[in-house]
């Protein structure tokens, strides 16, 4: 199929989840029509041509599911059109003064590599101090990170809005 494109995010609080909405709204605004799922519920990859994948970063780590989706269709992924995004880092500089310039988790730099994404991007994340655990917010006091909303939208769907023209010009 051309120009078939999946959404596909690891959403542990729900953060994830609005971005790739959000990512799929602004593709929509461009009459880009795209599946959204989230990324344990997908059996079958290869019916689409252009797949936007996502997941929320948690002690410098993808969610398992993600790492997982990734590791089950390497084989299929490094024949396809493929974008990258990870939210997490909170505060008000930039995601990769946040991360000291961490795009990728150390561990899965060597299978990023062999799938050759397009573009890997990173976004500010949301940290809701009502909807950690006790174990969570003892990580989160320990590592300082701050409480807050610090995704910035128009960063996300700009980066939406780039990938749209991509797609409507290949």
């Amino acid at each position: 199929m051309k120009n078939s494109i999946l959404i596909a995010y690891a959403s542990k609080k729900g953060s994830t989840k609005e971005i790739a909405q959000a990512i799929c709204s602004s593709l929509k605004d461009m009459n880009i029509e795209a599946d959204i799922k989230d990324i344990s519920q997908i059996a079958d990859i290869n019916d689409y041509d252009t797949l936007i994948l996502g997941s929320s970063v948690y002690y410098g780590m993808w969610q398992k599911s993600f790492v997982k989706f990734l590791l089950k269709n390497k084989d299929t992924l490094c024949q396809k059109f493929v974008w990258l995004f990870s939210s997490g880092p909170t505060g008000e500089e930039k995601p990769l003064d946040i991360t000291k310039g961490w795009l990728v988790p150390a561990k899965q730099k060597e299978l990023i590599g062999y799938i050759k994404p397009v573009e890997i991007k990173l976004f500010h994340g949301k940290l809701d101090l009502k909807c950690l655990n006790v174990f969570e917010k003892l990580i989160i006091k320990k590592v300082d990170a701050p409480f807050g909303d610090y995704r910035v939208w128009d960063s996300i769907t700009s980066w939406a809005s780039s990938i749209g023209k991509y797609i409507l010009n290949k």
